[in-house]
C-alpha cells in the first residue's frame, strides 16, 4: 500500500509539474556583411568578413589588411564561434574568434579562456574585437 501511494504522489507531481520541456533558443541571422574591429592593446586593424549562414553553420570569407582567406564556424544561439584561415606564400595565419552576437554587433565574449582576450591571430598576438553589420 505503501509503495503504491508514493507510487501515486510521484505521478501527481509529474502531471501538475509536467515533462519537462527543452527550451530551444533560435539562433541569431549572422548572414552579410561585417566590418570587423581588432584591439591588440598597442595597435587596432580594421577587418571585414562576408558570413553565410545554414543553420548553425557559417561560413564565408575573410579579409584582413593584407591578407584573404576562407571562414567557418558556428552559432549557438547568440554565441559565435569562427575561424579565418589566411594564407601568404608558404605561411598560413589563423584567426579564431569568439563572441556574442546582439543584433547587428559581435563583440568578444569575455567569459573566453585567455582573461578576455577573443581573437587568437595564431600565435602571434591576442585581442578583442567588435564586429558591426554592414547596412546596404
Amino acid at each position: 500500500m505503501r509503495n503504491y501511494m508514493i507510487s501515486a504522489a510521484i505521478l501527481l507531481i509529474l502531471c501538475i509539474v509536467g515533462p519537462g520541456q527543452a527550451v530551444v533558443q533560435e539562433n541569431a541571422d549572422v548572414s552579410g556583411e561585417w566590418a570587423i574591429t581588432i584591439d591588440f592593446g598597442t595597435n587596432k586593424s580594421e577587418h571585414s568578413a562576408v558570413i553565410e549562414q545554414d543553420g548553425n553553420i557559417i561560413s564565408g570569407t575573410y579579409k584582413g589588411q593584407y591578407l584573404e582567406g576562407e571562414l567557418e564556424g558556428t552559432i549557438e544561439g547568440t554565441d559565435i564561434e569562427f575561424t579565418a584561415r589566411l594564407r601568404h606564400e608558404s605561411k598560413s595565419f589563423r584567426l579564431h574568434f569568439m563572441g556574442s552576437v546582439e543584433g547587428d554587433v559581435i563583440t568578444y565574449r569575455d567569459d573566453y579562456v585567455w582573461d578576455r582576450v577573443n581573437v587568437d591571430w595564431s600565435d602571434y598576438w591576442r585581442g578583442d574585437f567588435t564586429a558591426k553589420r554592414v547596412k546596404k
